[in-house]
């Protein structure tokens, strides 16, 4: 039962954490004016 329920945190967590990351990425996007750098980077606009 309590394995169950760290199970469910751990993933709330992650979808947290990916929620912080993209809005951390667009505001990185925004201020690298369409810059976005992943492993390389790719610009546009």
């Amino acid at each position: 039962m309590k394995h169950e329920a760290n199970e469910t945190i751990s993933k709330y967590n992650k979808n947290l954490l990916k929620d912080e990351v993209k809005s951390l990425n667009s505001r990185v996007m925004w201020m690298a004016g369409g810059n976005l750098c992943v492993g390389g980077c790719i610009t546009w606009g």
